[in-house]
């Protein structure tokens, strides 16, 4: 029963935009439209409130390994489902259903959907994808669980306190007629800020406070895995986890109200990207890698591109195509310091296992990858001395094999920056699509003890090697004719990132480093039609060669 009130990203994208897209105009609304606007908001922050305490009671007794956020969706106390029962309840009451809000009002079921999704992101933003699934190991000792324990109480206190700010301005301004428009809504964002408002500004110095009395530094990498986990030093975490929950919360009110308020600026004051977590584009602030070997001065140089080609030889079996190859790199800049690795030939090897057709289906082929890596964001990584760490993107992968046949085929690309487009129907209408998930990561040099600002890793040192960390989404179309008469035709995709590792000798990668993923579950696929299941399909491995020496391309197999 609790758990009947259900939605999926999907869902909560479509309201939005169909929420979002023409503004109501000025108009005083009546007392059942106030009660509406006030009752809805107030029963979507319990949903957050009950998805918040279940969340930190899964986090409390979680043992290294364990999928948190299966636990969060499992709702053994029912505290969401009866929530989510309630906002239900009220969106559908009568003073809701026959004179409709002009503005401030959406629905009970995009309202629920965004008062979920955010949670959901808010905690990841935390904890990090790995840790809440299981994917990464959890530090389970007594220090580092009071550190999680903290946090995870005190940002629902931030969250819940300015959520609570909002409907009191929200109220005050409805019942006083000074609160006619969407406009004069969202400027209650405004008027809740930390240096406007004392109950929000106790609660973030609350938060601020407990988490340098619980966390130590040296903790907080191995129990943070989230946008927050590259902060120097415990005051710098705790400023960056209130700007990623006042970031979250703001989000969260846009969608359950139907607002577009300015969440960058409303998290931190300012506009510089910072909202949502991660989203900050790359900076052009001068900085130099001084080593024996290159010297790169972003505020003054400009990399030339550089094309390496190598010879490429083509052998034909009767049933399969194989390549040995050592294929050609590119090179090139956008910018000074963000260098665009072009790798047209790479072996990407994909495994489903897929039930209905036999199990496990090696997917392989030689396509097209590209990788960012900015090395303005060159810095000392987290509790590591003087390892030196960059931000790395993959920004594109392409390809596709079929056999002999062409009755089977595959093709892997990478998750589209628009997300997902959907088809099909369901209880909230049509889904258009699922949110974008950028395949982003680090590559971290292994060598302790380097002079500050200098990555060991040739070509900007002598020696030492880099191990590149990728959290990755791709998406997959695969074909398979069952029989003359049958066959099947699916568009997949996965929303538990896949996290990618390997090891490097060289930036670019040399021939056959590669990276592969290290997930420890299979990872769920879903159809794109409606973001369901496709017949209890997963992905069970991924590698990823850049520049291969060999690689023998196979499509899906029939039973």
């Amino acid at each position: 029963m609790h758990r009947s009130y259900k939605v999926t990203i999907g869902s909560l994208a479509a309201g939005l935009a169909l929420a979002m897209a023409t503004p109501a105009a000025a108009q005083l609304q009546t007392k059942n439209q106030t009660k509406c606007i006030t009752g809805v908001n107030k029963a979507a922050a319990k949903v957050q409130s009950a998805a918040r305490k279940t969340a930190e009671e899964c986090l409390r007794f979680a043992l290294s390994g364990q999928n948190v956020l299966d636990c969060v969706t499992r709702d053994e106390r029912g505290r969401i489902g009866s929530a989510a029962e309630k906002l239900a309840s009220i969106a559908n009451a009568s003073y809701c259903t026959a004179d409709p809000p002009d503005f401030g009002f959406t629905s009970g079921l995009l309202a629920n959907a965004a008062a979920l999704l955010q949670e959901r992101n808010l905690a990841e933003d935390i904890f990090g994808s790995d840790f809440l699934t299981g994917s990464a190991p959890m530090a389970t000792d007594a220090a580092s669980r009071l550190c999680r324990d903290t946090v995870a109480r005190d940002y629902g206190r931030v969250a819940s306190t300015v959520s609570k700010a909002f409907l009191a301005c929200k109220k005050t301004g409805l019942s006083l007629g000074s609160i006619d428009s969407e406009e004069d809504l969202e400027a209650c964002l405004g008027q809740i800020t930390s240096d406007s408002n004392e109950l929000v500004e106790k609660a973030m110095t609350t938060f601020m406070l407990d988490t340098l009395g619980a966390c130590d530094v040296m903790q907080l990498d191995e129990i943070f895995g989230g946008v927050c986990n590259d902060s120097v030093g415990v005051l710098a975490f705790g400023e960056c986890l209130n700007r990623t929950v006042q970031c979250r919360t703001c989000i969260g009110l846009n969608g359950i109200d139907g607002l577009s308020a300015d969440c960058d600026v409303h998290d931190d004051g300012e506009a510089n990207y910072s909202c949502p977590p991660g989203s900050a584009p790359p900076t052009t602030t001068s900085t130099t890698l001084d080593t024996s070997t290159t010297t790169l001065d972003t505020s003054t140089t400009t990399l030339d591109t550089t094309t390496t080609t190598l010879d490429t030889t083509t052998t034909t079996t009767s049933s399969t195509t194989t390549t040995s190859t050592t294929t050609t790199t590119t090179t090139t800049t956008t910018q000074p310091g963000v260098l665009i690795w072009t790798f047209p030939g790479a072996c990407v090897d994909v495994t489903l296992n897929v039930p209905t057709l036999g199990g496990d289906q090696q997917i392989k082929g030689v396509g097209s990858v590209t990788v960012k890596v900015d090395l303005t964001t060159l810095r000392d990584a987290p509790g590591s001395g003087r390892n030196e760490i960059v931000d790395v993107e993959i920004t594109n992968i392409d390809f596709s094999v079929e056999d002999e046949t062409g009755e089977n085929y595959s093709k892997v690309k990478l998750y589209p920056e628009e997300g997902i487009p959907l088809s099909g129907s369901g209880s909230g209408g049509i889904y258009p699509h699922i949110e974008p998930h950028p395949s982003i990561g680090t590559i971290r040099e292994n060598n302790p003890g380097n002079p500050q600002g200098t990555f060991d890793v040739k070509p900007y040192g002598l020696q030492g090697t880099g191990t590149a960390t990728v959290t990755a989404f791709i998406h997959a179309e695969i074909k398979a004719a069952l029989s003359e008469t049958q066959q099947i035709h699916e568009f997949l995709h996965h929303d538990v990132p896949m996290t990618l590792v390997g090891t490097f000798t060289n930036l670019p990668p040399a021939q056959d480093e590669f990276v592969t993923m290290t997930n420890t579950s299979p990872i769920p696929v879903r159809r794109d039609v409606n973001d369901a299941q496709f017949l209890s399909a997963t992905i069970t491995a991924v590698k990823l060669t850049f520049v291969p020496s060999e690689c023998t391309p196979s499509a899906p197999t029939v039973p």
